[in-house]
């Protein structure tokens, strides 16, 4: 029973991995492409700012709202431990590891999907984006 629940949590967690990762990677993708940041990367770089400072600039803001959903799940997960335990049979609802695994994997996920669109940002052309704009 305890591979099952073992082989239950992996999946949930690949699954929750997955979708934060397609998520992340797409709206900072979006971003990118039509909002405001091609403008904000572009102004940032004809004013001086390095490629550093733009890949920090999007990996801030892409990583803002994973940070903010972990912090709320830890905090879902550590006040609903009481009521799942009475579900677990040979399984602690407090396991260390597993509150301190889980949320660094989302948030590497996160953080791997944000990467690609800020290497991406880095390489925009400051003054093709100025000359659209």
């Amino acid at each position: 029973m305890t591979w099952l629940e073992m082989y239950g949590s992996g999946l949930a967690t690949g699954i929750a991995q997955t979708t934060i990762s397609n998520a992340r990677q797409l709206t900072a993708s979006l971003a990118t492409r039509r909002d405001q940041l091609p403008l904000e990367v572009g102004v940032c770089m004809a004013l001086g700012a390095g490629r550093a400072h733009i890949r920090n600039l999007v990996l801030q803001q892409g990583m803002l709202s994973a940070v903010i959903g972990v912090s709320i799940g830890v905090c879902a997960a550590f006040g609903l431990a009481r009521f799942i335990a009475s579900f677990l049979f040979g399984v602690t609802a407090w396991d260390p590891t597993v509150f301190l695994c889980v949320p660094l994997l989302l948030l590497s996920a996160a953080l791997l999907a944000v990467g690609l669109p800020a290497r991406r940002a880095m390489r925009i052309d400051p003054m093709r984006v100025l000359r659209n704009e």
